[in-house]
């Protein structure tokens, strides 16, 4: 495998950091705008409802809709179409299916999923290295190689290799990934097995 220097490491502790507040953004965003879509929706539903009542009374002529109104509905329906392309868009920029995450990835959410090109992208932002040696880095991270990294195993093992603070090579990185994955089954193992023993505890005291 290629080395990589203390440097790099950092990098990629910053790149990492960086991304995850961007999909904390994205994730933000959406739900501000699902919010909107929200108010500008009731608002035409209201102004439904209060012609429906008025015709009900024969009242309707009195709120004949102004000019203002009729063009405030439709600027509000074409707002509602752009929400939703912006919102389709978001969900583009970081959908993941769950057809792409295999069985042992159940427990990552498609947030802290990121594809190796934005990392790769990530990365070029911070410092000038090679390309081929940003792939190598970033292939070195994805462990199942769907192309598709989890940003809290990258600051994982940044972590360990930075408690070290020891130059290392790729191959190295993905032992260490290797290694941090086995750690978490056996945890979450070990937590099912107390919970299950927990259960089993207290139907035999009741």
């Amino acid at each position: 495998g290629e080395e990589i220097t203390k440097e790099e490491i950092d990098m990629l502790s910053d790149a990492c950091t960086k991304l995850k507040e961007q999909k904390k953004l994205l994730t933000k965003e959406k739900e501000e705008l699902e919010e909107l879509k929200g108010d500008v929706q009731e608002y035409n539903e209201d102004l439904e409802e209060i012609k429906k009542e008025l015709s009900k009374t024969g009242k309707e002529t009195i709120v004949e809709e102004s000019k203002a109104s009729k063009l405030l509905t439709k600027r509000v329906n074409r707002m509602i179409g752009r929400i939703d392309t912006l919102i389709g868009e978001l969900e583009k920029g970081k959908e993941v299916l769950d057809g792409q995450l295999d069985n042992d990835a159940a427990s990552h959410t498609g947030e802290n999923l990121i594809s190796i090109d934005e990392l790769i992208s990530a990365m070029k932002q911070i410092q000038n290295i090679p390309q081929h040696k940003l792939q190598k880095i970033a292939e070195s991270l994805d462990e199942n190689k769907d192309g598709r990294i989890d940003i809290n195993d990258v600051i994982k093992v940044v972590k360990l290799i930075d408690k070290e603070d020891i130059d290392i090579s790729t191959n190295q990185v993905a032992e260490i990934l290797e290694l941090l994955r086995k750690e978490e089954k056996v945890v979450e193992h070990q937590k099912a097995k107390e919970k299950s023993e927990k259960e089993h505890a207290a139907e035999v005291h009741n």
